[in-house]
């Protein structure tokens, strides 16, 4: 990336004084040793036509002095910056992409994952629980109590297990959309944080797979916000379509969110809401009332799939 110019409009001047002063030093002197060769020459010239003459001059020699010290370097250092913003302009573009692009990585490399954790660790933790169970039945009265509690912990490893997987992608978004993943989520934070959460969702057409995760991550960073930080005692998720595209808003009652912590470098989470957002092409406000609450709102313009004919 290309530094930002240091010059300034004046060259190697600090301020505009010093070049006006040489100017108008240069155009004194010029000036009046013009006239006065003017007079020796022409000693017959009424007043008004040296007066005129004089004006004449001054123009002649201000014009060329101020291009060449004010308004050509000027000139100068507006293209200089002008360059240099378009280029930072086209590197945030850049950045932006790649940033979608591995969020996109990690999305599908999640959910290969989690299929994985599913199909071939899930299957044989059931298995090895059912054969368990099995010998369970053929054990001695003294080792019954033992193999029961080696099948209550494969139980609760096999808990564990599709715990993750679900947490890594859910397969409810891929399967049944973004209002019933959303509705799922909004009741799944509730059992596990004792927070009340009530979700108003209504359906929605189909959504890209790519605006659907994003929507999705956004609720869960938002609820997770809640539970770390908030102090909320009830939390509202609404989902709904518009004519301008897919509404989301997380709204609580907590103890609001500071204006500092949401520009702090440190706030990864609102980050990455704001990188999902904008990769979208949507738009997202976060405003936070002390002893109040935050709220979240998302507005994402909605491209349809178009379907196969």
């Amino acid at each position: 990336m290309r530094n930002a110019p240091n010059k300034v409009p004046f060259g190697k001047w600090h301020s505009a004084a010093w070049p006006m002063t040489i100017m108008a030093a240069c155009i004194f002197v010029s000036e009046d040793a013009a006239m006065l060769c003017i007079i020796l020459l022409f000693p017959q010239l009424s007043p008004q036509t040296l007066l005129l003459m004089d004006s004449t001059l001054l123009l002649l020699f201000f014009l060329p002095l101020m291009y060449l010290i004010i308004i050509r370097p000027m000139k100068a250092h507006l293209r200089e910056q002008r360059k240099s913003e378009e280029e930072m302009g086209a590197l945030l573009v850049q950045l932006r992409n790649l940033s979608s692009h591995l969020q996109a990585a990690r999305e599908e490399e999640r959910g290969h994952i989690a299929r994985e954790i599913h199909d071939e660790l899930g299957q044989s933790l059931t298995a090895l629980r059912m054969e368990v169970g099995w010998l369970v039945q053929g054990l001695s009265a003294s080792l019954v109590p033992k193999g029961e509690e080696i099948s209550s912990r494969l139980d609760h490893i096999i808990e564990q297990v599709q715990h993750i997987s679900t947490e890594l992608r859910p397969g409810i978004l891929d399967d049944l959309g973004l209002a019933v993943a959303v509705e799922w989520q909004a009741s799944k934070f509730a059992e596990w944080s004792g927070i009340a959460c009530d979700s108003f969702i209504h359906e929605v057409g189909e959504v890209p797979p790519q605006q659907a995760t994003a929507l999705f991550r956004i609720v869960q960073e938002a609820l997770t916000n809640v539970a770390r930080h908030s102090q909320a005692r009830r939390v509202v998720v609404k989902l709904a379509e518009t004519e301008h595209g897919i509404r989301l808003k997380v709204t609580d009652n907590g103890k609001g969110i500071d204006a500092r912590v949401m520009d702090a470098p440190e706030s990864v989470g609102l980050a990455g809401m704001r990188e999902r957002v904008l990769a979208c092409g949507g738009r997202l406000k976060i405003r936070g009332i002390a002893g109040r609450g935050t709220g979240i709102c998302v507005l994402m313009p909605l491209a349809r799939v178009e379907s196969d004919t």
